[in-house]
């Protein structure tokens, strides 16, 4: 492609080559900065190229980890959805509103022993729950869950 391009302007400007006193050193130019803009070219392609990919596997990664994340989180909420009721309450003040377990005792007006009892029976059924359903990559989320 570099020789056709070379010949190419060399026929575009036969009516100047009279005036070119070396033709060698001539054709050698040409053909020099022929094959540089070549290279720019496929320079400039290459980095358009790692730049799609690079986005498109951002955006892929991007998608997947939004998907496990809703899928997670939904397998999560159904496993609290299936708590007694008590164990619900208490696990949702102290795991997801991050009330500390006094203030939840004094809250519910239940003992501190009790909201412990209550959420680690909580936590032992989430366990359970998620682990029944472990075709989802869950690992991160049962590491926080056994705090």
């Amino acid at each position: 492609e570099i020789v056709q391009n070379v010949f190419i302007k060399i026929w575009l400007k036969r009516e100047d080559l009279s005036s070119v006193d070396n033709f060698g050193a001539y054709l050698r130019t040409i053909s020099r900065n022929e094959t540089l803009n070549a290279l720019k070219h496929i320079a400039i392609t290459y980095k358009h190229e790692q730049l799609i990919i690079k986005h498109s596997t951002e955006l892929d990664l991007d998608t997947e980890n939004t998907i496990q994340y809703r899928e997670t989180k939904q397998l999560l909420d159904s496993a609290i959805q299936k708590l007694p009721a008590q164990q619900k309450l208490v696990y949702t003040l102290c795991h997801i509103e991050g009330i500390k377990q006094k203030d939840v005792a004094e809250r519910l007006n239940i003992s501190p022993l009790t909201v412990k009892v209550h959420l680690r029976e909580a936590v032992k059924s989430i366990r359970n729950y998620l682990e029944m359903h472990d075709h989802i990559r869950i690992v991160p989320l049962l590491l926080y869950l056994l705090k």
